[in-house]
C-alpha cells in the first residue's frame, strides 16, 4: 500500500476532525427536528414559510431582505404587478438578525435575481448578530433550514440549545395555547409570507415608540457590517443575481431629533463602504406616522401598500424603467399623539402624573423607597393607572412589586435602581406595550410574573419575546 505525503495526512486528518465535529452536530439537529412542535402556530412559523417561497419559486425574482419591517411593510402581490417578476418577502424577525436571513438565502439565489438588503436601522440589524434562540423555534421541525445555517453558527446554536429546550418545555406543560388573535401569529402571513393581519391605524399611544428609536448614525455603519453584505453580494452576483442596498420604513417621529448632517453621514458610510449600489433616499423613507402600526419600522396597511411602492420606485429606477404604476398610493392615517401631562400628584408610596390618557407612575415618595412590598393600585383620583416612567422604582428596597392589570405601557428602565426587586407581578389580560430596553439597571435574577393563561403569548410575543428567560406564569 502506497503511503500517503505529509500533505495526505494532514488532509485525511482534517478530514477526520470535520466528521468528529459533524456527526453529532448532525445528530442533535436531526434529534430537535424530530420534537413535537411548539411554535408551529407562533410569528416564528413564517420562517419556514418564507424559506419554501423562497426555494420553490422560479426566477427572476424580486428578494427583499431584513427584518420585522421587511414582514410588515413589503406587499408581494404589488411588486409582482408592477414588476412583472414574483416576490419572495424574506423578513421576519430582528431578533433573528440579518446575518442568518443572508445565510438561509445564499444556496438559494439563481440568475436573474434581483435581491434587495433593507435590514432595520439598529446597531444589532447593521452588525453579524446572530439569535440562536429565535433561530431554533423558527427552524422547528425543519432540519434542511438548521443545516443551511453557515458552520460559523455552530457553536452559538450549540451553546442555546439547552435554554431552547427547557423553554419549549414550560411552553409544552403550559396549558394554554399561543393566540393566534393578534398579529404575531403564523395566521398572520397569506401565502406570498406578506402580514395580510388587519392593521388600519397607529396604536402607539404617542404616535411613535420613544424606546425603540431607529440608530441613523455612521458609526453602526462598521467594517465587519460592510464586510459581511459585500461577500454576501459577491457571492450572488458569481450567480448572476443582481444586489441592491435600500431603507427600511421608518417613522418619522422617531427621527425627528437627528439632524440633516447626521442623516447624510450615514448615507455616505453606506455609500463608501459598501460594494453595491444604496439605491433608496433616506428621506423617502422616513415616513409619516400615519403610515405605521405597533412599531417605529411596522407599517399598517396603508404603509406597506406607500413602503412597497417606494421600493418599486427604486427599482424601476435602476432598471431605468419609464413605465407607469398602477397602484393608488393611500394616504396616512390620522394619529393622535395622547400623553401629555395635565397634572401631577402622590400618594404615601408613589408619585404620578395624570395624562389625557391616564395616570402614569412617575416614582417613589420616601415611605415608597423604603417599602419591602409594592402594590401599584388600578386607578388614582378615579383615573387608571396605565403606565410606569423609566426609573420609577430607582432606589426602591422592595423585594416584591405587584403592578395593576390596567397597565398598557412600561417604560424602557422602570426597574432601574431597584437593587433588590425579585419579582414583578403583571396580572395585565394583555400584553403592555414594551421597549427594548426595559430591564435596564434592574437586579440580576428579576422575574416577571405573567398569568398562566396567556404566558405562551407573552413568550411568543415579538416584543416580549426578548424576555423570555425571566418570564415565568403565575399559577
Amino acid at each position: 500500500m502506497k503511503k500517503l505525503s505529509p500533505l495526505g495526512k494532514f488532509i485525511c486528518l482534517i478530514a477526520t476532525a470535520a466528521l468528529i465535529i459533524m456527526i453529532p452536530v448532525a445528530a442533535v439537529i436531526l434529534y430537535v427536528s424530530g420534537l413535537p412542535p411548539v411554535y408551529g402556530e407562533s410569528y416564528y412559523a413564517g420562517l419556514p414559510l418564507k424559506y419554501d417561497r423562497l426555494r420553490s419559486t422560479p426566477s427572476p425574482r424580486i428578494i427583499v431582505i431584513g427584518g420585522s419591517s421587511t414582514a410588515f411593510g413589503t406587499d408581494s402581490k404589488i411588486i409582482e404587478k408592477e414588476l412583472g417578476e414574483p416576490c419572495i418577502n424574506f423578513g421576519l424577525y430582528a431578533a433573528i438578525g440579518l446575518k442568518p436571513m443572508l445565510d438561509l438565502s445564499a444556496s438559494e439565489i439563481r440568475p436573474g435575481d434581483t435581491i434587495i438588503i433593507c435590514p432595520e436601522i439598529d446597531s444589532q440589524m447593521y452588525s453579524d448578530f446572530e439569535g440562536y434562540n429565535s433561530l431554533w423555534k423558527s427552524c422547528e421541525g425543519r432540519s434542511d433550514m438548521l443545516f443551511a445555517l453557515g458552520s460559523d453558527s455552530i457553536p452559538g446554536m450549540a451553546g442555546s440549545l439547552k435554554g431552547f429546550l427547557n423553554e419549549r418545555k414550560n411552553l409544552s406543560a403550559n396549558a394554554a395555547s399561543v393566540s393566534d388573535n393578534n398579529v404575531y401569529a403564523l395566521s398572520s402571513f397569506d401565502a406570498y409570507g406578506d402580514i395580510i393581519y388587519p392593521r388600519p391605524d397607529n396604536i402607539m399611544s404617542k404616535g411613535y415608540a420613544p424606546d425603540s428609536l431607529p440608530d441613523i448614525d455612521a458609526s453602526i455603519v462598521t467594517d465587519d457590517f460592510a464586510d459581511m453584505i459585500n461577500r454576501y453580494s459577491l457571492m450572488a452576483r458569481l450567480k448572476g443575481a443582481t444586489v441592491y442596498f435600500g431603507f427600511c420604513p421608518i417613522n418619522a417621529l422617531s427621527a425627528s431629533d437627528i439632524s440633516d448632517e447626521q442623516k447624510q453621514a450615514f448615507v455616505d458610510a453606506l455609500v463608501s463602504k459598501l460594494d453595491i449600489p444604496v439605491i433608496s433616499s433616506l428621506d423617502d423613507h422616513i415616513m409619516d406616522p400615519g403610515y405605521f402600526y405597533d412599531s417605529n419600522f411596522h407599517t399598517n396597511d396603508h404603509g406597506m401598500t406607500y413602503n412597497t411602492m417606494l421600493l418599486v420606485n427604486d427599482i424601476k429606477r435602476e432598471r431605468k424603467d419609464t413605465s407607469l404604476s398602477s397602484t393608488f398610493i393611500p394616504y396616512p392615517v390620522a394619529v393622535s399623539q395622547n400623553g401629555a401631562v395635565i397634572s401631577s400628584g402622590s400618594t404615601d408610596i408613589l408619585t404620578y402624573d395624570v395624562t389625557d390618557t391616564g395616570i402614569i407612575i412617575t416614582g417613589l415618595t420616601q415611605s415608597g423607597v423604603q417599602a419591602s412590598s409594592i402594590t401599584v393600585p388600578d386607578t388614582i383620583e378615579d383615573t387608571a393607572v396605565t403606565g410606569i416612567a423609566s426609573h420609577t422604582f430607582e432606589g426602591s428596597q422592595a423585594v416584591n412589586i405587584t403592578l395593576p392589570s390596567s397597565v398598557n405601557s412600561l417604560s424602557d428602565g422602570a426597574f432601574y435602581g431597584a437593587g433588590i426587586l425579585r419579582t414583578v407581578t403583571l396580572p395585565c389580560g394583555a400584553l403592555p406595550e414594551v421597549g427594548e430596553n426595559l430591564l435596564d439597571g434592574a437586579s440580576a435574577g428579576i422575574i416577571i410574573r405573567v398569568p398562566s393563561e396567556i404566558y405562551n403569548t407573552y413568550m411568543t410575543d415579538y416584543f416580549w419575546g426578548r424576555y423570555e428567560s425571566v418570564i415565568q406564569p403565575d399559577i
